[in-house]
């Protein structure tokens, strides 16, 4: 894709730069907008907020807040509880922890193009969730119907599992996806984070999602 962000949203560095912040011991962030302040106190003035899965420079520790920075240099105090080893990932990811995250996740606003815990598409959603338990998979719908195996749902999705990928379109070709939270029930961002069903008796049944489901993708077994 060609397109434009706001020049105050990135910082410039040289081959130096980014290996001395990938050398660097970092943290994960695990939780979905936490807030960098000034000192290890809530009540002090915030720097930024971050959000889900953002690597930051761990620049110490101080009781129960950890001194950070961020690529661009500003510098404070995030709770530890909000992050994690930037490699610290469990082994193997388990699906319900998935699920858990997907839905710390409803309401969320959708946004075209958006792959982070304040706004995403629905690729990025899944993107994003994945990515927080150590599973990279591709940017778009598309790319990322070709993760993992291919599964044949029975007639009432009695085979599929939590963390199945659901991917829907027409014409053969795909355009969303969800994940699913066992059976014929999925999360997905479609104007907001929401759940939606395939089964006909449920609540949260969606004709359109039925009429224009098309594969299941398991990425994690």
């Amino acid at each position: 894709y060609l397109g434009w962000v706001i020049g105050g949203t990135f910082v410039r560095t040289d081959r130096a730069g980014v290996d001395a912040w990938e050398k660097a011991s970092r943290v994960r962030v695990t939780a979905l907008a936490p807030m960098i302040r000034t000192h290890p106190d809530d009540q002090s003035e915030p720097v930024c907020d971050v959000v889900l899965n953002a690597l930051l420079k761990l620049e110490g520790k101080r009781g129960e807040w950890l001194e950070v920075s961020t690529p661009d240099g500003r510098s404070g105090f995030l709770k530890a509880a909000d992050a994690v080893g930037a490699d610290a990932y469990a082994v193997p990811p388990q699906a319900e922890a998935l699920i858990a995250t997907a839905r710390s996740m409803m309401g969320i606003p959708y946004l075209w193009g958006g792959n982070s815990s304040k706004a995403s598409d629905c690729s990025g959603f899944t993107q994003t969730v994945f990515k927080a338990h150590g599973i990279d998979i591709l940017r778009d719908a598309r790319q990322q119907a070709r993760a993992g195996e291919a599964v044949v749902p029975d007639e009432n999705f009695s085979n599929i599992r939590p963390g199945d990928l659901f991917f829907f379109g027409s014409g053969g070709r795909i355009t969303h996806v969800g994940m699913s939270l066992g059976g014929a029930r999925f999360i997905h961002q479609s104007g907001d984070v929401r759940i939606n069903s395939l089964d006909p008796a449920a609540a949260d049944f969606s004709p359109y999602r039925k009429r224009t489901f098309m594969q299941v993708q398991r990425v994690v077994q």
